[in-house]
């Protein structure tokens, strides 16, 4: 599970799917409503067992996310 948090600054979604390798046989995908994630949120998920990740230095829409971390899914996997 990658939870996609603006205050992540160590793990990119890049970085988290080329730890993950290539066999994963699911992944399921975290992304915030407008004006995004509490800390106390994004620590619940963390502790769930989600992984945080940065999907870079631009705070996308929700709509814009959804549609940007398909394509990052889609060129790890399919390519």
């Amino acid at each position: 599970c990658l939870f996609c948090y603006e205050g992540e600054a160590e793990r990119s979604l890049r970085r988290a799917l080329e730890l993950s390798g290539r066999g994963a046989e699911s992944v399921s995908i975290v992304i915030g409503s407008e004006g995004g994630f509490s800390v106390s949120e994004a620590a619940m998920a963390t502790e769930l067992g989600a992984i945080s990740v940065s999907l870079g230095k631009r705070i996308l829409r929700t709509e814009t996310a959804a549609a940007f971390v398909l394509g990052c899914l889609v060129y790890e996997y399919e390519m």
